[in-house]
C-alpha cells in the first residue's frame, strides 16, 4: 500500500509585496497544529516533497521538524504543472511509502477531487491535508479516501 497526503501551504503574510511571501505567524501556528494532529492520528510521512515557493517550503519545514525528516524540493509542485504531470511523477512511489506533497491550489484541489472515486472538497483550505491510500497503482480514481484534516 502507498499513502499520498496532499498538503496546501499555510497562510502567507498578507499585504506582502512579494509574489513569493513567507508564512504569517498565524499560518505557522496553524500548520504546526495540523502537523501535530496528523502525528496524533498516526499519519506519518516517509518523505516530504515541497513546491520550491517560500510559503510551501516553510510549511513543509514545519512538518519535517514534527516528523524528524528533511524536505525534498520538488519543482513539479510549484503550481504551474497539471494534475496529470504530478500523478505521472508520483506513480513511481514504492509500496510502503507515505508521501506528503506540499503545494498550491488549484492543483491540490484538483488532485483531491480526482485521485479518489468522488469529489471530496470545493477547495483545499490553507494547511489542509487530504489523505489517500492506494492498494495498487497511483492514478486517478484509484485512491481510497482516508480523510481531510484542516483548520476550519
Amino acid at each position: 500500500m502507498k499513502r499520498i497526503v496532499l498538503v496546501r501551504h499555510a497562510k502567507p503574510e498578507s499585504g506582502a509585496s512579494s509574489e513569493n511571501p513567507p508564512l504569517s505567524e498565524e499560518g505557522r501556528d496553524t500548520h504546526s497544529r495540523i502537523s501535530e494532529e496528523l502525528k496524533n492520528q498516526g499519519i506519518r510521512p516517509t518523505k516530504i516533497l515541497s513546491s520550491p515557493l517560500l510559503r510551501a517550503m516553510q510549511s513543509a519545514e514545519i512538518m519535517a521538524k514534527e516528523f524528524g525528516l528533511d524536505v525534498q524540493e520538488e519543482p513539479i509542485l510549484d503550481g504551474s504543472r497539471s494534475a496529470e504531470e504530478i500523478v505521472k511523477e508520483i506513480q513511481r512511489t514504492p509500496d510502503g511509502e507515505s508521501v506528503f506533497l506540499v503545494g498550491h491550489v488549484p492543483v491540490m484541489t484538483e488532485l483531491a477531487n480526482r485521485l479518489g472515486p468522488e469529489k471530496v472538497t470545493e477547495g483545499v483550505s490553507k494547511s489542509g491535508c487530504v489523505i489517500f491510500d492506494f492498494v495498487t497503482d497511483i492514478d486517478f480514481g484509484k485512491g481510497q479516501y482516508v480523510g481531510y484534516i484542516h483548520s476550519n
